[in-house]
């Protein structure tokens, strides 16, 4: 008769045997086949049957050594392999594991390679080099394959086999830094030929994040426009060529994100991703969640993806040229989840690992797609550490914006801020700290938990969700007036970090990333458009105008998406994140048209950077120096008095904000009257 049998380790010293259509009276005799020759006798009680199965379990005078083929031999059934995977979830399993070198990956000069994978469940890693060499690697302590060949392998691919519990499966290198198109094997380069000046000490000096005005876009998007002369469209180089225009003449692409003067530019994922046709990148469009190679730039993005050196240089060329313009690069990372877990390298090299699991082994699925990274796993989190370790040295970004911050682990992103601003002060971290998760034993890195992460900040929901309404005037002066509902708008304006009605979110206002807009969900024209349809289209863009100045005027750390700027629309959809370049793509040539938001934009900018208010950090200044007042038809005052008697700019600002449809008449100390109108930002030096 036909038996499914399941033979699995399930803590060093216990192994527990599954047996199908058995009967519990038969004397099966258990055999423990090591290597296939070496063979004990085993011993074991009755756990569990009834009709359809029988489980024993056997209590081992020793403990397994991870390492080698296990096989179970039973009488009259057959043999059958020992899966091993199940004890890399035991909790002292990174005690007896987790490995702290420096040198996982392939380490390249031109006599040899060295190359190391961490494998620990494995009994057998085999290196593959141009998928026609094999080389046996030799295990090492704390589970470490290593393998050194002695001559120069510049230029060649590789990848690895790796036989867990029986079963061989040919994978990338989780630390691989370079690759063949659409993640087939990893290459090996000289990465030290390739560095140029990245031009670090180009960029203004930061104080704070408040300091920083970030603009957020998609290397796609800001460069694939049809109606302008760039050339390297859709490329990294494509957003570094200087003196290209729209069919106006006006500045486009990189010129045009320096004109504007914001100080950090936020690119959506440019790390290796799976949903774009390397080689055909013309045939697919996706922001880039769902990542495949953490160390690997995307190559879709290179100007030659058959070349596994471009991708690279694009990158190192595009760093650079922002620093040398006195701008920053950030990097959107996402550490929350991989895309496709089971086919993942992370799954192939140490399986049941790197992804939590409930005690019942089901997946958790925070994030929506399947799987969530365990980065309080001591792997996992040097992986998120040195991915992140990587891309501040060798391609100098300037910060990271952490996907589904809230997903992370508290712990790993202190290390983590800890480790970067060791050597990289100034660095910028920031995420969306949604609270997502629950039925985990963790703090997470959630705004709720902002006061145990220093100098991390989140985007504000509160924010965006209080300034919403009251803009597009469904609240403040058409359906809604209430106390609530003003003092709401009051913390938002003061960075959530004030007690207006209940107490602060955060601790200081430079935890605050302000926004109404970004990559995913509605943008703020469609979403003005959605509550205000009766709007005239200039009055709709005024009111998109108002609330980029309100962004600016806020205490924390201003945030755009690219095309919030000029009201860019997706005809009214969220999450275009596959859609394509016609609902994506910056359309430039609505600059001309749209020229007076552009200037209001530039204009709000340069005042920002001069207010020294929104750059103080002195909590106890702000609190004391600054003031909030109601005005008429629900407008508000915002009285900034400078503690700087000298300063060379201004001494008190008084910011009138009204987002009513009505003017507002403000009577003077002077006896003056001032008129502000309708939806607008006045400043008062």
């Amino acid at each position: 008769m036909d038996r499914f049998v399941e033979a699995k380790l399930i803590d060093f010293k216990t192994i527990r045997i599954c047996i199908a259509s058995a009967n519990k009276d038969t004397p099966y005799i258990f055999t423990l086949v090591v290597k296939s020759d070496l063979r004990y006798q085993i011993n074991g009680t009755i756990i569990k049957h009834n009709d359809d199965k029988v489980i024993y379990e056997f209590k081992l005078d020793h403990e397994l050594e991870l390492g080698y083929d296990y096989h179970v031999a039973i009488t009259d059934i057959g043999i059958y392999p020992l899966n091993v995977n199940l004890v890399a979830a035991l909790p002292d399993f990174d005690n007896r594991y987790a490995y702290d070198g420096n040198d996982l990956g392939a380490t390249y000069t031109r006599k040899r390679t060295s190359f190391a994978l961490w494998a620990p469940l494995a009994s057998d890693v085999v290196l593959i080099i141009d998928n026609k060499y094999y080389y046996d690697m030799e295990r090492t302590d704390r589970g470490v394959y290593r393998l050194t060949i002695e001559r120069n392998l510049k230029g060649h691919t590789y990848n690895y086999y790796v036989t867990n519990s029986g079963v061989s499966t040919k994978t990338l290198d989780p630390y691989g830094k370079a690759s063949t198109a659409n993640s087939k094997s990893n290459v090996i380069l000289d990465l030290n030929s390739y560095k140029i000046n990245m031009h670090d000490k180009h960029p203004e000096k930061m104080n704070s994040y408040l300091d920083a005005i970030i603009y957020e876009g998609h290397v796609r998007d800001l460069t694939i426009d049809r109606n302008t002369n760039i050339v390297n469209k859709g490329k990294f180089l494509g957003l570094i060529e200087e003196g290209r225009t729209n069919k106006d003449g006006l500045p486009v692409g990189f010129d045009y994100i320096k004109s504007l003067g914001v100080t950090h530019l936020q690119l959506l994922p440019i790390y290796d991703y799976a949903t774009v046709d390397e080689e055909h990148p013309d045939k697919s469009y996706n922001w880039g969640y769902d990542p495949i190679q953490y160390f690997v730039p995307e190559g879709s993005y290179a100007s030659n993806v058959n070349d596994p050196a471009s991708r690279i240089k694009d990158l190192l060329a595009l760093v650079s040229h922002f620093h040398k313009n006195k701008m920053r690069i950030v990097m959107d990372v996402v550490f929350n989840h991989v895309y496709e877990h089971q086919y993942s390298s992370l799954e192939a090299t140490v399986p049941n690992y790197y992804f939590r699991r409930t005690n019942e082994g089901v997946y958790f699925n925070s994030s929506g797609c399947g799987n969530d990274l365990a980065s309080e796993r001591k792997m996992a989190r040097k992986l998120i550490i040195d991915v992140c370790k990587w891309w501040a040295t060798y391609y100098h970004i300037d910060g990271f914006r952490f996907d589904l911050m809230g997903i992370i682990d508290a712990d790993t992103i202190n290390e983590l801020k800890s480790t970067i601003l060791s050597f990289r002060p100034g660095f910028m971290f920031y995420g969306e700290g949604w609270n997502m998760m629950s039925g985990y034993n963790l703090v997470l890195a959630n705004a709720d938990n902002a006061r145990h992460i220093q100098f991390v900040s989140f985007f504000n929901d509160f924010y965006r969700d209080s300034v919403i309404g009251n803009i597009s005037g469904k609240y403040w002066g058409y359906a809604l007036n209430s106390i609530e509902q003003r003092q709401n708008f009051k913390e938002a304006l003061t960075g959530s970090s004030f007690n207006f009605i209940e107490h602060s979110r955060f601790s200081h206002v430079s935890c605050s990333v302000n926004f109404i807009e970004c990559h995913d969900n509605h943008t703020l024209y469609d979403k003005v458009n959605a509550l205000r349809p009766e709007l005239s289209e200039k009055d709709k863009l005024m009111r998109v105008s108002f609330a980029n100045s309100l962004i600016l005027y806020s205490l924390g750390i201003p945030f755009f998406h690219a095309g919030q700027e000029i009201g860019l629309s997706k005809k009214g959809e969220g999450n275009t994140y596959n859609a394509g370049d016609g609902l994506n793509r910056f359309d430039y040539s609505l600059l001309k048209e749209r020229s007076f938001m552009v200037e209001a934009f530039k204009e709000a900018i340069k005042e920002r950077k001069k207010i020294r208010y929104f750059h103080e950090v002195d909590m106890g200044a702000i609190d004391r120096n600054a003031s909030v007042y109601d005005l008429e038809n629900n407008g508000v005052l915002f009285a900034l008095r400078s503690r700087y008697g000298k300063d060379k700019y201004y001494k008190n600002i008084n910011i009138f904000i009204n987002p009513s449809d009505r003017a507002i008449c403000y009577n003077k100390k002077d006896g003056t009257t001032l008129i502000v109108p309708p939806v607008s930002v006045k400043v008062e030096k």
